[in-house]
């Protein structure tokens, strides 16, 4: 079942493909709980995009196969770990991350924490 087109999307989960477009294919469904990030279009540039409309404490886990950058909607103001990443900042993702997101309010926008592969918190992750 696919939730937008691009995304392999059942029992909450999506695959995506992160890219340098907005694209369907690199924005995180609503109703998704987990992402999977399994390629890039072109390189370790291309992005994710958050989705909007969300309720505060909403929650989604990630684990990223690749490296890749991570975004809010053009335009929305929302910000990331308290940038404003609607398009002239992101954060960075490395290969082999777990990641969580959690929305607080309109505010402050996305809390993002991240660990490596075993288990290892990564620092402060600032979009620029």
């Amino acid at each position: 079942m696919s939730d937008e087109p691009g995304s392999s999307v059942g029992g909450g989960s999506a695959t995506l493909t992160a890219a340098a477009d907005n694209s369907a294919k690199s924005r995180v469904p609503l109703s998704a709980k987990h992402v999977t990030v399994a390629a890039v279009a072109t390189d370790a540039n291309d992005w994710i995009v958050l989705p909007t409309g969300v309720s505060p404490g909403h929650t989604i886990t990630g684990w990223s196969v690749v490296a890749h950058e991570m975004r809010t909607a053009a335009s929305s103001g929302i910000e990331i770990n308290s940038e404003d990443c609607d398009g002239t900042k992101e954060a960075a993702i490395p290969a082999t991350t777990l990641w969580e997101v959690v929305y607080i309010n309109s505010t402050i926008g996305w809390i993002l924490r991240a660990w490596d592969e075993l288990a290892a918190p990564i620092t402060a992750i600032v979009p620029d």
